[in-house]
């Protein structure tokens, strides 16, 4: 009989999905900051901690390689995003 109880690792797209949504409000709320100011700033500093801690329970819950391969997805699209934006600018 084993004294650890053995976990298995599978990725929960729900925290990823998650942390995305919180950091899509958080960017919302801090361009709606210059309008309203103190209060949607505390939000979407509130959002991006929020995040945060989903992305960190997210890593901890898949293996290193889909860490690596998540990762390596996410920076490609952003840096995909952002040339657009600045070749539309």
């Amino acid at each position: 009989m084993h004294d650890v109880i053995p976990t298995t690792r599978g990725s929960d797209g729900s925290l990823l999905a998650a942390s995305l949504a919180c950091f899509a409000d958080a960017g919302v709320a801090t361009a709606d900051a210059a309008i309203d100011g103190l209060g949607l700033t505390l939000g979407a500093t509130g959002f991006a901690v929020v995040g945060v801690y989903c992305v960190a329970r997210y890593a901890q819950s898949v293996s290193r390689q889909t860490l690596a391969v998540t990762a390596l997805a996410l920076w490609v699209s952003f840096l995909g995003v952002a040339g657009s934006h600045a070749v539309g600018l």
